[in-house]
C-alpha cells in the first residue's frame, strides 16, 4: 500500500517520540537500579533522588504510552487517507475537473440542485433514465395490445352470445310445440316453431345494433390497423360510422346463417334427435361464452396493469427529466462560458446520448399515439410534447454548440424505427398537433440567444397528480 505524504512526514515523528520514550523509560529504570544499591550518600540525599526517579519513570510511561497513541493515531489516519486516494491519478484529476465545471452550477441552482447532482448525476442514473424510456415504450406497446386483445374478444363474446341465444330460442320453441301436441309435430306445429324462432333472431339482431350504437359513444371502437394489427380508434363520426355500419353488416350476416339453421325445424326427420342435438349445441356455447369472459377479463386486467406501470413511469421519467434538464442546463453554460479548449467528457457525451434516446422515445409514443388514434387521459401527451421539445431545444442550444450531434442524433435513432416510418407515411391531419414530426420541431438558436434567456427553454412543470388515467384511449 502506498503511503500518503503527509504519513510521510509525520510517521518519523511518532518513531522518533517513541524512541525517546523508551530510552526514557530505560534511564529511568537504570538510574532506580543504581540508587538502590549505592550505600554511600548521604539518608537525606538518597530520599530525594528515590522521588526524583520514581518521577522520570513515571514521565518515562507516560512519554511511552503517549507515543503509541500517536503511532495509532497515525496509523489509522494512514490507512485512512491510503484508502481514500487509491484509486488511479486519472479518477481524483477527474473529479477535480468535474468540480471546477459544476462550481458555476452549485452556486446558480442552490442547495437542490446541488442534492441532485450529488446524489443523481452519475452514469447510472443516466442508465435508469434511459430505461424509464424504454419501460415505458414497453407499457405503451403491452396496454395497446391488451386493449387490442379484450376489443377482439368482447367482440366475438357478443356473436356467441348472439349464437347461443338463437339456439336456446329454437329449442324452447321446439319443446313448447312438443307440450302442446300429442306425439310427433305436424307441418303447422313445426311451422310455427320456425315463425317463433325467427321472430327472435331478428329482434336479437336489432337489439345486439342499437347496443353496440350506444356503447360505441363511450368507449373506444375501431379496427385493427393494416399494418401493425393493433386497435386504431375511431375519432370522426365518418370513422365511428363506418364502424357502426362494419359491425351491422356481421351482425345481419350472422342473422341469415341463425335463420337458415332454423329451418331445420321443418326439415329434420325427427324432431327427438334435433332436440337432443339443440341441447349439445346449447351446452357448447355457454362453455364458449365462459371461456370467452375469462378471456376478455384477463386481457382488461392485463390492460390496466399495463396502465398503472406506465402511469408510473411516465411520472418518474417526466420529473427526472426535468431534474437532469435543469442540472445540464447550468452545467452547459459553464462549459460554453469558460471550458472552450478541454478535451470532451465522457460523462457528457453519455449525457447527450441519454437525452436523445428519451427524447427518441417521446417522438416514437407520440407517432405512434397519431397512427392509431390514441389520446390516453387527454393530457399525457401533451406533457410529452413540452418535455420533448425542452430535450430538443437543451441538444441544439447546449450540446450542439459543444460539437455534438444534437436533435440530430434524434433524427438518425428514429429513422432506424419501423414503427416511425409507418407514422411518416401516414397522412397529417390539419388540425392536429404534429409535435414529433421533425418539421415541427423547435428550430435550432444560437448559443448567446439562449445564454441571454437564461433558465430552461420551459417551465418546470408541477408534478402533482398524475398525468395519466385508465382511460382506454
Amino acid at each position: 500500500m502506498t503511503m500518503h505524504p503527509a504519513s510521510q512526514r509525520l510517521w518519523p515523528l511518532a518513531s522518533a517520540a517513541a524512541s525517546a520514550a523508551a530510552s526514557a523509560a530505560g534511564a529511568a529504570a537504570s538510574g532506580l537500579l543504581g540508587t538502590s544499591s549505592s550505600t554511600d550518600e548521604p539518608p537525606e540525599a538518597s530520599r530525594k533522588s528515590s522521588l526524583l526517579l520514581q518521577e522520570l519513570s513515571l514521565t518515562a510511561e507516560r512519554a511511552q504510552a503517549l507515543a503509541c497513541s500517536v503511532a495509532d493515531r497515525l496509523s489509522f489516519a494512514r490507512t485512512e487517507l491510503d484508502g481514500a486516494i487509491s484509486p488511479a491519478g486519472h479518477v481524483f484529476r477527474g473529479i477535480c475537473a468535474a468540480g471546477q465545471r459544476a462550481s458555476w452550477a452549485l452556486q446558480r441552482l442552490g442547495s437542490s440542485t446541488s442534492e441532485f447532482l450529488g446524489s443523481q448525476g452519475s452514469n447510472s442514473t443516466l442508465s435508469e433514465l434511459r430505461g424509464l424510456g424504454n419501460r415505458l415504450w414497453e407499457n405503451w406497446r403491452a396496454k395497446h395490445e391488451a386493449l387490442t386483445a379484450a376489443e377482439r374478444t368482447y367482440l366475438g363474446l357478443l356473436a356467441d352470445a348472439r349464437r347461443s341465444a338463437a339456439t336456446s330460442t329454437e329449442l324452447k320453441s321446439l319443446r313448447a310445440q312438443f307440450a302442446e301436441a300429442d306425439g310427433d309435430l305436424g307441418p303447422d306445429a313445426r311451422a310455427k316453431a320456425l315463425a317463433q324462432c325467427h321472430s327472435a333472431i331478428e329482434a336479437q339482431a336489432g337489439e345486439a345494433v342499437c347496443s353496440f350504437t350506444e356503447r360505441s359513444k363511450d368507449y373506444p371502437c375501431g379496427w385493427p390497423h393494416p399494418r401493425t394489427g393493433l386497435l386504431r380508434i375511431a375519432r370522426s363520426d365518418a370513422d365511428l360510422a363506418v364502424i357502426q355500419e362494419a359491425f351491422k353488416t356481421g351482425v345481419i350476416e350472422q342473422k341469415q346463417e341463425l335463420l337458415t339453421q332454423a329451418e331445420e325445424l321443418v326439415l329434420a326427420p325427427d324432431l327427438r334427435t334435433l332436440t337432443s342435438s339443440l341441447s349439445r349445441r346449447v351446452a357448447f356455447w355457454e362453455d364458449q361464452i365462459e371461456e370467452s369472459w375469462l378471456q376478455w377479463s384477463t386481457q382488461s386486467s392485463l390492460f390496466h396493469e399495463a396502465q398503472t406501470d406506465a402511469s408510473e413511469t411516465w411520472e418518474k421519467l417526466r420529473e427526472q427529466s426535468y431534474n437532469l434538464l435543469e442540472a445540464t442546463n447550468a452545467l452547459l453554460a459553464d462549459s460554453a462560458g469558460g471550458l472552450d479548449g478541454q478535451v470532451a467528457d465522457p460523462f457528457d457525451e453519455s449525457l447527450h446520448d441519454t437525452f436523445a434516446e428519451v427524447a427518441t422515445v417521446l417522438a416514437l409514443l407520440g407517432s405512434w399515439a397519431h397512427l392509431h388514434n390514441l389520446r390516453g387521459d387527454g393530457h399525457v401527451l401533451t406533457d410529452m410534447r413540452d418535455l420533448f421539445r425542452s430535450i430538443i431545444v437543451c441538444l441544439d442550444t447546449g450540446f450542439a454548440a459543444l460539437g455534438y450531434q444534437g436533435s440530430s442524433a434524434v433524427r438518425h435513432r428514429l429513422g432506424l424505427e419501423s414503427s416511425w416510418r409507418l407514422a411518416e407515411e401516414c397522412p397529417a391531419e390539419a388540425a392536429r398537433d404534429h409535435w414529433w414530426l421533425p418539421d415541427a420541431w423547435p428550430k435550432r438558436r444560437p448559443a448567446e440567444q439562449r445564454e441571454s434567456e437564461g433558465g430552461l427553454p420551459h417551465p418546470r412543470p408541477n408534478f402533482s397528480g398524475p398525468s395519466l388515467s385508465a382511460a382506454p384511449g
